[in-house]
């Protein structure tokens, strides 16, 4: 049963990377090279802050010797890109990069939900 768990997450992986160059393909979308660039100083500052947070309640969670929930990890990649999304379509509407993100968003829920059903 895992074996077929694990296929079926390399199945999801692999169509999002898929389905991400059809978009880029499709709609002509202008992928930055290299690193991820912010769209203005306000969301490196709260992305840096999203990223503060997690690390210290990781870490706390590690202190106080309670049991730590890898889903916490899907929940802050969720906030991330619905953040980032948000963002970039406020901001670069003609870039389009947000449908990219949203797609993001799309599949780490996906990825969620295959993990909610197939828990034990």
């Amino acid at each position: 049963m895992l074996l077929i768990q694990f296929l079926i997450f390399i199945l999801i992986v692999i169509s999002a990377i898929f389905f991400e160059k059809v978009l880029i393909k499709k709609l002509n979308i202008q992928k930055p090279k290299g690193r991820y660039k912010p769209v203005n100083s306000v969301q490196r500052m709260i992305e840096i802050g999203f990223v503060v947070l997690v690390i210290s309640s990781i870490f706390f969670l590690g202190v106080s010797g309670r049991p730590f929930n890898p889903g916490f990890i899907f929940v802050f990649f969720l906030a991330l890109f619905g953040f980032r999304s948000y963002m970039e379509f406020k901001y670069e509407r003609s870039s389009r990069r947000y449908i990219l993100s949203l797609v993001g968003v799309l599949y780490i829920l996906i990825i969620i939900t295959a993990l909610l059903i197939w828990s034990p």
